[in-house]
């Protein structure tokens, strides 16, 4: 296969009558065989959730990624079909995503009519089957007026199980055809099958257990997707398969057999771009993540039927991040580097959930990020920073978590001091809503928990403490909690046997090959990690005048103490002569007795428990509650405000989740004679009760039976023996999710 340059235009790669131009010259580079039939590939994948980044805080400079996308693929459309996929893990990790519960995603997804997308481990985080429909489509969405739908994008994982039954799951379909209309550049037509399947490695062990214990993932499925695909071409259903998968390209590529009939396989998961060809001749490609890239390729058909693909490559989207931004240049039509409907969807997304977002919580000093603190490669300021939150959310004194965990960075911008840290950074920086089991274990225990740091496979980090490591023996030589020294060289500066309470997150407590995985955690109340942090933040930036401590030193030192430095401490008081006299008495946490509910009608009042600094119960007659949107579907409010002897105020939130439909569905008559059909058509009629939002109906074989919009049932004339099914779908509404069920009409 003979590689092709790109050239960029406007940052956006053009097809013209099937070829690439180049953009300097406006006259297109012709092919070398003009007769091949393509159809342009365009692949996304782990997106998670960047509809737009927002990070700069600046909405003159907001990057609309999926805007510019969106507008790539509307021009290759206008020169022939294309094929939109998406290697998977959609939703999490930015806060407009996360705060609508993937929803923006699913919208913007709909609008620009994505063929199919791939099952990403990330898609279980919240709960699979919020997000996807139980017939393995994407889920619906309520934007208002116009922006009210029930996805029907085939999410697609053809080795995902149940782990009881071994059935496949429902929420995922085996493979999907969908015919493309192909062009050539002597502007030749021609309709062209291609089945996608899909297909997952087993990301088990990156999902907190506890979500993906229903499932299984069977990876050596492989070999029986390659043979239903070689059935699907030999039976002439398909002219060419692809297999998406999030999974790394390369590696699912080289697994296929020599005599493989899969032409392309689009990969995810591991964030890097790549491309290329095995040497069993199979193509694949893979964009990297969060919408700074995509993937494209060509499918081409000669005249023979043979197909083989070209022009594989990965542009980046951010490479001219002035063209990603909101300005009457990047939305004209003469110089469009943006999609007009994705820019709107997605000041829709921001605008609902800016009030939240928003909110500043207080400024930090120094930067948040993931690069190693002094060359010290298992410490960072995020996974410090993070960790002390984790140590005053469960009074704990030392915490670790998965470096994988911290989803971005929050650097101070160049040229500043400062940066104003808000509500939305703390979800964009920690996106999962992961639980924070406490241990209670010896100091001995905490010290095989930090030498586990550098070898265990989750890459952990931790705060709270300081480690000296010896690299060579793999042994922690010196180490601190806190500030006092507990083990130096050999000898033991305090008990052993005594007891310090850890803490870390619910994907490290319960990962296989964890170190916590054998251990039992604290009978405690739930605590949730962005939650709680935002609560600490805002009670520390209140007793400092708005500023917030980022420790930027190494806490996982690969050398040896030099005897007389101490480490510093996070203590939410220190520091203040003013907070020492109100240390006591001020708000620092509230939890809830529930976080979720489903929507009934009715007011929900989760019972309120609210804690001072030192951990200490606050007396319900100190502080009053009030709630807020707390009847309807969505996310409300609970108002914590202190009063006499205790100070501050804290907001939680909690969610009610949209209640099902619970949908009857009839038809008049299930059973027709083919005797019958053969004289004259029959007329049936569905009704359906207790739907709580807009009925469709929609019929699987619509060359012999046909549904109108009141449900009025037509099977035609001559229509032979067999089952036909007709999908009653229900629309989600304020309150409630979508619905769906089928009814089939058997003709015998």
């Amino acid at each position: 296969m003979k590689q092709k340059e790109y050239f960029l235009r406007r940052g956006i790669l053009l097809l013209a009558m099937g070829l690439l131009a180049i953009a300097l010259d406006k006259n297109p580079v012709y092919a070398e065989d003009a007769s091949l039939i393509r159809v342009p590939v365009v692949e996304t994948s782990d997106i998670h959730g960047f509809l737009v980044d927002v990070s700069s805080g600046d909405p003159s400079s907001y990057q609309y990624r999926m805007a510019y996308i969106s507008n790539i693929v509307n021009e290759l459309r206008e020169q022939s079909d294309v094929l939109l996929l998406d290697g998977g893990d959609i939703y999490q990790g930015n806060a407009i995503s996360n705060l609508s519960y993937g929803k923006s995603m699913i919208a913007a997804y709909d609008l620009m009519e994505y063929d199919a997308v791939a099952l990403g481990n990330h898609e279980f985080d919240w709960s699979v089957t919020d997000l996807i429909d139980a017939d393995g489509t994407m889920g619906s969405y309520d934007y208002g007026e116009g922006l009210s739908h029930d996805s029907q994008i085939p999410v697609l994982a053809e080795n995902v199980y149940y782990k009881d039954t071994k059935e496949h799951v429902s929420f995922a379909q085996d493979y999907i055809i969908l015919e493309k209309t192909g062009r050539s550049a002597d502007g030749q037509e021609k309709k062209v099958k291609i089945a996608v399947f899909g297909y997952e490695e087993d990301y088990s062990s990156s999902i907190m257990a506890a979500k993906i214990a229903p499932y299984v993932i069977e990876e050596d499925d492989l070999s029986d997707i390659e043979a239903e695909a070689g059935k699907l071409e030999a039976s002439g259903q398909a002219d060419a398969t692809i297999l998406l998968s999030h999974a790394l390209a390369s590696s699912v590529a080289n697994c296929l057999s020599e005599d493989t009939v899969i032409d392309l396989v689009c990969g995810g998961h591991t964030h890097w771009n790549e491309t290329g060809k095995t040497e069993n001749q199979v193509t694949y490609i893979q964009p990297a993540a969060q919408g700074q890239y995509y993937a494209y390729a060509e499918l081409c058909f000669d005249t023979e039927g043979q197909v083989h693909v070209e022009n594989i490559a990965t542009p980046q989207v951010t490479a001219d991040r002035a063209k990603l931004y909101d300005t009457e240049e990047n939305l004209s039509a003469d110089s469009r580097t943006l999609d007009p409907d994705l820019v709107n969807l997605s000041k829709l997304a921001i605008e609902q959930v800016a009030p939240i977002m928003d909110e500043k919580v207080g400024t930090q000093t120094a930067s948040i990020n993931s690069s190693a603190i002094k060359g010290q490669k298992y410490t960072s300021t995020a996974a410090t920073w993070m960790c002390d939150m984790y140590n005053l959310a469960t009074g704990s004194q030392v915490s670790f978590i998965n470096a994988y965990g911290i989803r971005t960075n929050l650097n101070i911008p160049t040229g500043e001091t400062s940066r104003t840290l808000t509500v939305g950074d703390i979800y964009t920086i920690a996106p999962f809503g992961n639980t924070l089991p406490s241990f209670t274990v010896t100091y001995e225990k905490l010290k095989e928990l930090l030498e586990s740091i550098p070898d265990c496979g989750l890459n952990l980090r931790m705060g709270g403490a300081t480690a000296y490591y010896d690299e060579t023996t793999k042994e922690v030589t010196t180490f601190f909690v806190g500030d006092s020294l507990c083990y130096e060289n050999g000898v033991w500066k305090v008990d052993k046997d005594a007891t310090v309470v850890v803490a870390t997150n619910e994907y490290v407590a319960t990962a296989s090959g964890s170190p916590f995985y054998e251990l039992t955690a604290d009978d405690k109340p739930p605590v949730i990690d962005n939650e709680s942090m935002i609560e600490i933040l805002r009670t520390e930036a209140a007793n400092h005048s708005g500023q917030l401590f980022v420790n930027t030193d190494p806490t996982f030192i690969c050398g040896s103490w030099d005897g007389q430095t101490i480490p510093k401490v996070h203590r939410i008081d220190a520091d203040s002569d003013e907070d020492a006299e109100t240390e006591s008495k001020t708000l620092a946490k509230v939890s809830l007795s529930s976080t979720t509910y489903t929507y009934n009608g009715k007011a929900k009042k989760p019972k309120v428990t609210a804690y001072d600094q030192n951990g200490s119960v606050i007396p319900s007659s100190s502080y009053t509650v009030t709630y807020k949107n707390n009847t309807s579907a969505g996310t409300a409010q609970v108002i914590v405000k202190c009063r006499g002897d205790y100070s501050g105020s804290l907001k939680k939130s909690f969610t009610i989740q949209k209640a099902a439909q619970k949908i009857t569905v009839n038809i008049s008559k299930k059973t027709l004679k083919a005797k019958k059909l053969k004289r004259k058509k029959q007329t049936l009629k569905i009704t359906v009760k207790n739907a709580k939002g807009k009925v469709s109906f929609k019929s699987k074989n619509k060359k012999h039976v046909k549904v109108s919009s009141k449900g009025r049932v037509t099977v035609k004339k001559h229509t032979g023996k067999g089952k036909y099914k007709i999908v009653v779908s229900v629309a989600a509404t304020k309150n409630y999710k979508s619905a769906k069920k089928t009814i089939t009409i058997k003709v015998k």
